[in-house]
């Protein structure tokens, strides 16, 4: 049973529940799981610790964890048959830690997978504990380096009507080329390939360079269909393979039809020098039934990395064939129809040949595939491009369910206009890698610990995000340790942002407050897997304005619930991308800047025990996710409304303290709005905050009419919009 969590703060209804999911089949939807109930046999000393999320703004998630001591006695979290739990005592069990403040609703503080049941005992035996350590999927993922396969080899393994298959993505000493699928044969080679040595396509892994090799594939006996298609990924370079007019087979078929041989032959033309393909269809004796002439591919001009298609299909006695080829990015396409072969059958393959008379020497193949159905050669397209030009969300998600990971985001909205919201090319990689391009690329946050796998909060999540928990200093709500800190930990005042493949750009504050000449040079560089070079010189601007913000850091906030329940349902609401509000600071901390200070929440710990509950959220600064929106015709005086700053303006006379009118000079650009719908907005002056109600005077110097300044303003002072919300990504 749950157990009461401090009563005499949180009420008799508050309560805390343990429970681990024996058995939980990890493959099926975790809304199947069972969940049983361990609350009772938690030790409450040393009681129950929580982490999720990432240290700070500069780091990456680290996986979620849990840490608690369960009373053993009877054996109950011991591993083998000693266990009633048996053999359900093991790695990867689920495991949850759940908190309802009072209100009838619980909130998940952690959830994740069993790492260990480690056994104690007292020395004389009579008190057996089980630490239980779990943590989030992020930590199974930080363990395994396999790259998951390419886009293209997915998409043929998930076809069912494809009975042969070599993918040639194997290492430079391989003897064989491996089949792809489970029990295929291998495709031999004579000769000498270069093996893994191009990377002519970016959805496969490196595949091999011909030099003068033959490759042979065995095709198992499989069901006929009256219907045969073998597909390769080819990439002929721009100097001619062959004698001009001399016709090269690259592809050869073997049938058990009486049409029993099918040759695509790569040839240049005499005349244009035009890389040209021809078909041949012989019988069993060598005997031509059929033959196409030449046809221009452009097979020697980019794109060079093209899908090759030979497509047959039985039609009463007769067969109709065609071949064809389309670029990896689809730019350009097209097909061959093949006269009609009559009175023949096209049977089933038995093999197939690559580069049959050895001749063709710098030319990528792979992905060959047999199929005993005829299908669209557009059908792969996106996965032959890479997924390039993918949203991130949606390249999240898909990784995600190919690799059997729950997952959810917040923040993926309808609109993908920007040159920031879609990828380039998804590469051969393990899966945290990948899923680690999409939280680079969209800036968001990526994390575990709160449901079963990942979670993933994207930028619109977080941008000009409300306020989740408010704290106010002024009323001893803050627990120790808390206090600002001033240092250069995150200050970059030169920025560059690369593109894999791509180019790079390079941006720098030179003469601002943290600017090169003013402190020295703060440098960082990141690589960003999106689309297009368009998008660089927003990552690299982005990423300055986040390094020279002025003003304190706060690493960690801390909040006691036991002094402070009325806290713990917003508390229990935070997560990470969300936002923290502090008010009042400067009346407890002399000398500290007034205004509320906002925090954007990275991590959070929770130390729970049966008389304590503390929680800790690791933060940085907000202030560069206040992103500026174009206001409405009227009435749009929003905290996020994007207003033009001043070029330059100064306080024309000082202002005591009281004061609700104040006359300014702008020293350069135009003058400040006279237009009323445009109030109120704010500014600031000397370093505080001053409410603008009214501004008069279309010429300099200006009276604006102000709320009561609770301080003297002096003569001079610069004048600048409070909070200017800046452009994002």
């Amino acid at each position: 049973m749950a157990a009461p969590l401090l009563p005499a703060a949180l009420g008799p209804d508050a309560r805390l529940a343990v429970e681990i999911a024996w058995g939980a089949d990890l493959m099926a939807d975790p809304a199947t799981w069972t969940w049983t109930d361990i609350t009772g046999d938690v030790r409450q000393d040393p009681g129950i610790s929580t982490t999720l999320g990432r240290g700070d703004e500069a780091s990456t998630s680290q996986p979620a964890a849990t840490t608690l001591t369960l009373d053993n006695t009877g054996a109950r979290y011991s591993l083998g048959p000693q266990s009633p739990n048996y053999p359900n005592v093991r790695r990867n069990t689920p495991v949850r830690v759940r908190i309802d403040p009072g209100d009838g609703a619980y909130r998940v503080v952690f959830q994740g997978g069993a790492v260990g049941f480690t056994p104690s005992w007292n020395l004389a035996g009579t008190d057996a504990t089980v630490t239980l350590e779990a943590a989030g999927t992020l930590r199974r993922l930080l363990q395994g380096n396999t790259p998951v396969i390419s886009p293209i080899r997915r998409a043929l393994l998930e076809r069912s009507d494809v009975v042969a298959y070599w993918p040639c993505e194997d290492g430079p000493e391989a003897t064989v080329l491996a089949s792809g699928l489970a029990g295929g044969n291998p495709m031999t080679y004579s000769g000498a390939p270069d093996l893994a040595s191009s990377d002519a396509f970016l959805a496969s892994a490196p595949l091999p360079l011909l030099k003068g090799s033959t490759f042979t594939g065995s095709v198992p006996n499989h069901p006929g269909s009256g219907a045969v298609q073998v597909r390769a990924l080819v990439e002929f370079p721009t100097t001619a393979q062959a004698t001009a007019g001399v016709l090269v087979p690259l592809l050869r078929v073997y049938t058990t039809g009486t049409a029993a041989r099918w040759d695509l032959y790569y040839e240049i033309s005499p005349t244009s020098g035009n890389g040209l393909i021809s078909g041949t269809v012989y019988d069993r004796f060598g005997t031509v039934l059929a033959d196409t002439v030449g046809v221009g591919y452009n097979l020697n001009i980019p794109p060079l990395a093209r899908r090759w298609s030979l497509e047959m299909v039985q039609s009463g006695g007769n067969i109709n064939w065609r071949f064809s080829t389309i670029t990896a990015d689809s730019a350009a396409a097209g097909y061959t129809n093949g006269p009609v072969v009559t009175g023949a059958t096209v049977g089933t393959v038995v093999a197939v040949q690559i580069n049959p008379d050895g001749i063709l020497d710098d030319v990528t193949v792979g992905h060959i595939s047999v199929q005993n159905a005829q299908t669209s050669l557009f059908d792969d397209l996106a996965e032959l491009n890479a997924y390039i030009g993918e949203v991130t969300f949606v390249r999240y998600r898909r990784v995600c369910a190919e690799n059997g990971i729950p997952e959810l985001v917040l923040g993926d909205s309808t609109s993908f206009n920007q040159p920031t919201d879609r990828m380039g090319p998804q590469t051969v990689a393990p899966v945290l890698a990948l899923l680690r391009e999409t939280e680079s690329v969209d800036q968001g946050v990526l994390f575990d610990g709160v449901s079963a796998g990942l979670r993933f909060h994207s930028r619109r999540y977080i941008e000009n995000r409300a306020v989740v928990l408010t704290v106010s200093a002024g009323d001893a709500r803050l627990a120790s340790p808390f206090g600002p800190t001033d240092d250069d930990q995150r200050t970059r005042n030169r920025v560059e942002a690369k593109r894999a493949g791509g180019s790079s750009v390079v941006l720098e504050d030179a003469t601002g407050p943290l600017g090169v000449q003013t402190i020295g040079l703060y440098d960082d560089s990141i690589d960003v897997n999106v689309q297009g070079d368009e998008a660089l010189p927003l990552y690299a601007g982005w990423l300055l304005a986040k390094g020279t913000v002025e003003g304190y850091r706060y690493p960690t906030l801390t909040v006691d619930l036991l002094a402070t329940p009325d806290l713990a349902a917003a508390w229990l609401a935070l997560l990470p991308g969300d936002r923290i509000d502090v008010t009042g600071l400067d009346q407890v901390l002399p000398g500290h800047p007034e205004g509320t200070l906002s925090l954007l929440v990275e991590g959070i710990s929770n130390e729970i025990t049966a008389t304590t509950w503390t929680g800790t959220a690791r933060c940085s600064p907000y202030d560069t996710w206040r992103v500026g929106v174009v206001a409405t015709d009227t009435g749009d005086t929003g905290a996020y409304v994007a207003r033009a700053d001043t070029d330059g303006c100064v306080l024309a006379a000082a202002a005591p303290a009281g004061s609700t009118s104040i006359s300014i000079t702008t020293t350069s650009g135009p003058l400040w709005t006279t237009t009323a719908d445009d109030m109120p907005y704010d500014l600031e002056i000397a370093g505080r905050r001053v409410t603008v109600t009214a501004c008069s005077d279309p010429t300099s110097p200006q009276t604006m009419t102000i709320a009561p300044s609770p301080t003297a303003l002096p003569t001079g002072a610069p004048v600048r919009l409070w909070q200017p919300a800046r452009a994002g990504l």
